[in-house]
């Protein structure tokens, strides 16, 4: 795949976005459907310091519940791997090419590229599922 850096460093900064989105709205969502006050257990997510994947554990569990899920087991299961994709982009990608001479045209450069697209791709999909689903358990929960 032959993708200029700063199309590369675009679809980048989106994953890490659609990351922090998902992660977000999942917290919102789990807030609605856990009994109590909305706004009161998402203030409780965020002092406890609940990591990502708890909240993905905790959700999916509560989701099981529902009559009608909000997520789909394929989102739960690409959510059960979010973090690790979301780190290698935040904390390793550029590793791979960048102190490859003139790395855009090396097979490192290619393969991250390969990688960026697939995931990008994945991430835009399940962060519009996750936005969807936290708008209903918004309309759904609403108290």
């Amino acid at each position: 795949m032959e993708l200029s850096f700063e199309t590369f460093k675009k679809w980048h900064s989106e994953i890490v976005l659609f990351a922090q989105i998902i992660e977000n709205d999942l917290k919102w969502i789990y807030a609605y459907l856990h009994l109590g006050d909305p706004k009161q257990n998402y203030d409780s997510l965020i002092e406890q310091k609940i990591t990502f994947g708890q909240v993905v554990f905790e959700l999916r569990e509560l989701d099981a519940k529902a009559a009608h899920p909000f997520l789909e087991d394929e989102d739960y299961s690409f959510l059960q791997h979010m973090a690790q994709k979301r780190n290698y982009w935040c904390h390793r990608c550029a590793l791979d090419f960048v102190y490859v001479a003139d790395f855009v045209h090396s097979p490192e450069y290619q393969e991250t590229c390969h990688k960026l697209f697939r995931d990008h791709e994945r991430f835009n999909q399940v962060n519009e599922n996750v936005e969807r689903a936290r708008m209903e358990a918004v309309r759904r929960y609403r108290r």
